[in-house]
């Protein structure tokens, strides 16, 4: 009878945890449920070792092979996105001299950013040489140049159908070189030509553009506090987000393109509704330099100057995990990538120079899984159902003892 008993407790404390936690009793392949925190580890690091030139950058290639990074002496790393083992290294080669005089010890233009093609054939790489360089990954050879810029070319972003570029340009507050240009810059990457200049943010520098996972709209962010979104069909600006109390470093579209995520130097994320233009506010203890939205499900992720990386259900404006590999290496993040499937992400930890690669783990195919976040609640939920049993069969005592009696 005690047996029978406890069998049927730990099957209902089972239940219990499984409803509570909203975990299923055994998980297999892609069906992954809610993202729980003991879920990730690090997978692994990489370090740059041969110079002390900043991570400025990293970006996953699409077909998820590839992680990059590229750092403020105009080197680039390519990384095998599964072993963290170094792929393949170059340095963009100087082509023009600086207008303002200004030559940091060791610096000449620094490179910013760069962007995989969607069919990841190519890698766009921008700086404050005024260029977006174009390099073919299955040789590593500059296909083109495109040039017209008057700033720094902050950042650039590829169209979803890869016909499209788009540049972003500035003068940087960190070692910032060149004019307050300002603008946005669309090129037609078959022929290399500009098709089109966005001046609507021009009192700030541009820091990211994104374009809808569909295509359809374009959103860019700048240090002026505003994100303006355009549709792509005529490249008109379609609505101005404004909320903002500092500089936006970052954004990017959910997957069903009704809500923007922006990271700030005002030390928040927001959630934008782009039906309605409200947004929803997630604290931070420092600047917000990263903001991307899974593809694969609900969740952003945010990094930035607090040295900490984060995990966000957009519904809760708690984080589900921090990460605090920055802290460790005593490094401000400067970038945070999701992988293509959202199950893993990365994150580039500027001053120590290390690309840190984070891996959810898939629940064990057990019966009954046991965690530390579980533990207590096991032991009162044994506990209870022990109880609930005690009083259930109770009376059954009684009667049992009258008939001996």
């Amino acid at each position: 009878m005690i047996r029978r008993l406890f069998v049927v407790s730990v099957i209902l404390v089972q239940i219990i945890l499984s409803i509570s936690m909203k975990i299923p009793f055994a998980v297999k392949g892609d069906e992954f449920p809610e993202i729980q925190p003991d879920w990730f580890k690090v997978e692994w690091e990489a370090q740059r070792t041969e110079s002390q030139a900043t991570l400025w950058m990293c970006d996953w290639s699409p077909d998820g092979s590839m992680v990059a990074g590229v750092y403020f002496d105009r080197h680039v790393n390519i990384y095998n996105a599964s072993t963290g083992l170094l792929k393949h290294a170059f340095d963009i080669p100087e082509t023009r001299t600086r207008c303002d005089g200004l030559v940091p010890a060791g610096i000449a233009y620094p490179m910013r950013y760069l962007a995989f093609s969607p069919d990841s054939k190519y890698l766009a790489v921008s700086g404050d040489d005024k260029l977006v360089h174009i390099y073919s990954t299955s040789d590593w050879i500059e296909q083109k140049q495109l040039s017209g810029h008057l700033g720094a070319v902050l950042c650039v972003n590829w169209s979803p159908n890869g016909t499209w570029l788009v540049s972003g340009s500035g003068r940087e507050k960190i070692n910032g070189t060149g004019v307050a240009e300002n603008v946005v810059k669309v090129w037609d990457v078959a022929t290399g030509k500009c098709i089109r200049t966005l001046a609507d943010q021009t009192a700030g520098p541009i820091i990211s553009a994104r374009f809808s996972p569909g295509g359809s709209k374009l959103a860019v962010n700048s240090d002026d506090t505003t994100i303006c979104i355009y549709e792509t069909g005529n490249l008109s600006l379609w609505k101005k987000l404004e909320g903002h109390t500092s500089g936006v470093l970052d954004c990017d579209w959910s997957l069903d393109e009704k809500r923007i995520v922006s990271g700030s130097r005002d030390y928040t994320a927001r959630v934008w509704d782009l039906d309605t233009g409200e947004n929803e506010k997630y604290e931070h203890d420092n600047c917000v330099r990263g903001a991307r939205w899974s593809l694969a499900n609900d969740y952003f992720l945010t990094s930035g100057i607090e040295k900490r990386a984060r995990i966000y259900n957009p519904a809760v404006s708690e984080p589900i995990v921090m990460f605090r590999e920055g802290e460790k290496y005593d490094s401000n993040i400067m970038a945070s990538r999701w992988s293509p499937d959202g199950l893993r992400f990365v994150s580039a930890l500027g001053k120590s120079r290390y690309i840190v690669m984070y891996a959810m783990e898939e629940p064990v195919d057990e019966f009954i899984i046991f965690t530390k976040t579980r533990v207590g609640l096991g032991i009162f939920s044994l506990v209870s159902v022990v109880f609930v049993i005690m009083l259930v069969i109770r009376p059954f005592k009684k009667k049992l003892r009258r008939r001996r009696g």
